[in-house]
């Protein structure tokens, strides 16, 4: 995965390595997702080791939660009201109670965003 021998992985190494081990390429969203998640050690924007490691288990359960027919991903998809990729808190309260089969209060749900959302746009 370290193609350029620096004993770290940059976006564009994760990217290349998950293409050619899972058979799937990461689009822009997702890999900033993966590096927000997983690089949580200087210097920004390459993983050591250990947040390669974190990254790989991010993908694969990415890859496990969203595959097409997955609980979660028809979950998201239902309450994916607009169809834009995201969900507000509105609509991850919904999703979170659907999953728990139990009633989600509203800040729960906000803490739940607030922490879930490593890429930071609200959604």
């Amino acid at each position: 995965a370290d193609a350029d021998g620096s004993g770290r992985i940059s976006r564009g190494e994760l990217a290349a390595y998950l293409t050619q081990r899972y058979g799937q390429t990461p689009d822009d969203t997702e890999i900033g997702f993966i590096m927000k998640v997983a690089d949580t050690r200087p210097p920004e924007g390459r993983l050591g080791m250990e947040e390669f490691a974190v990254a790989i288990t991010s993908w694969e359960c990415y890859r496990e939660e969203f595959a097409p027919g997955a609980r979660l991903a028809v979950l998201f998809d239902d309450c994916d009201v607009h169809k834009i990729g995201s969900l507000d808190q509105e609509q991850l309260r919904t999703l979170l109670g659907r999953y728990s089969n139990t009633a989600v209060r509203d800040d729960d749900a906000a803490a739940v965003l607030k922490q879930a959302d490593a890429i930071g746009d609200g959604s």
